[in-house]
């Protein structure tokens, strides 16, 4: 009876380790880092404009190096794989992601009910423009998503920083847009955040200077940032 309950502990001891490993957050800093402030500033929006709840995944993405033309994710919180192990890439265009990228000053959203996951990816693929082994790719756990969001993240100069993507396997969590005006407001809100704190992996930071007066010995001047 001992060697039973040991044995059973053992296993509830390791699924419980397995658990916290599994839904820890993705810390992970990528490629040309991600400012600590925006783990911080999506905690918050789970706690707050999501009430805590787990079935709300937060994924920023960013241009990628290796091409240009093409977003992945540089920072997650929530369900899924890291972002630094993620391997989804989207096109100008393609996906929620790639869409919010060519829409500056809106918040695009989409609600999915298929019956399973092959009605599902094929519903994604049409509703999205993905390409078929994009599509192919999305995990069962994507194609759960009843609800998903994007916003394009653009500094106060109008500089690309990156794309906010929220997908919720519960629909209730997002309401209508009649009956959810301080949840939007929030959004926006939130993404106006994100786009300050987030340092952009994607391109170089733009430092002009401009000369105000000169000495001999001495220069005052100013600069700019974008």
């Amino acid at each position: 009876m001992l060697l039973i309950l040991g044995n059973v502990a053992l296993v509830l001891v390791g699924a419980f380790l397995w658990f916290r490993r599994e839904s820890r957050l993705d810390y992970a800093v990528p490629d040309g880092g991600v400012n600590p402030k925006v783990y911080r500033l999506l905690e918050r929006a789970r706690r707050g404009i999501f009430h805590g709840r787990d079935a709300v995944r937060f994924t920023i993405f960013g241009i990628d190096h290796e091409n240009a033309n093409q977003l992945r994710p540089i920072a997650r919180l929530g369900w899924g794989r890291a972002s630094r192990n993620s391997e989804v890439r989207f096109r100008i265009g393609e996906g929620l992601a790639g869409t919010a990228w060519l829409t500056q000053g809106y918040i695009i959203v989409a609600r999915v009910d298929a019956p399973s996951t092959d009605t599902a990816r094929e519903e994604n693929e049409k509703l999205f423009n993905l390409r078929p082994e994009t599509a192919d790719g999305l995990s069962d756990e994507q194609l759960s998503s009843r609800a998903l969001i994007a916003v394009h993240l653009a500094s106060a100069s109008g500089q690309f920083r990156g794309v906010l993507c929220i997908d919720s396997k519960d629909a209730a969590l997002v309401p209508a847009v009649n009956q959810g005006e301080e949840f939007w407001s929030a959004v926006d809100q939130l993404a106006t955040a994100l786009a300050a704190a987030l340092v952009d992996a994607g391109s170089h930071v733009s430092i002009s200077e401009n000369e105000m007066t000169a000495t001999d010995d001495a220069r005052l001047f100013q600069l700019k940032v974008a």
